[in-house]
């Protein structure tokens, strides 16, 4: 997994990952069923390609694009920069 190689556990977390689904959308449905019922005040994907910012769009999700392939608002370089994601997040 991604996170794991870049030495990023968030072991507390919900989430789910390409090494989960290589659909986009379903990827972020199974983190909804891992994340369960409860409120949460928001949902979101980090990605680096622009089927991962449609995806969000349609799905409602906060977007943090990763790396320079695509432009949003709210990117990181690279998951190196964990502080600036976790902002992104609310953490």
């Amino acid at each position: 997994m991604k996170l794991d190689a870049a030495g990023i556990s968030f072991s507390a977390i919900p989430l789910a990952s390409s090494s989960d689904h290589y659909s986009r959308i379903e990827i972020m449905r199974l983190a909804e069923r891992r994340a369960g019922s409860g409120r949460y005040d928001s949902r979101t994907y980090f990605g680096d390609g622009p089927w991962d910012q449609k995806a969000s769009e349609t799905l409602g999700y906060n977007f943090v694009s990763v790396g320079n392939r695509i432009s949003s608002p709210q990117l990181v370089r690279d998951y190196t920069e964990a502080d600036v994601a976790l902002r992104y997040i609310g953490l």
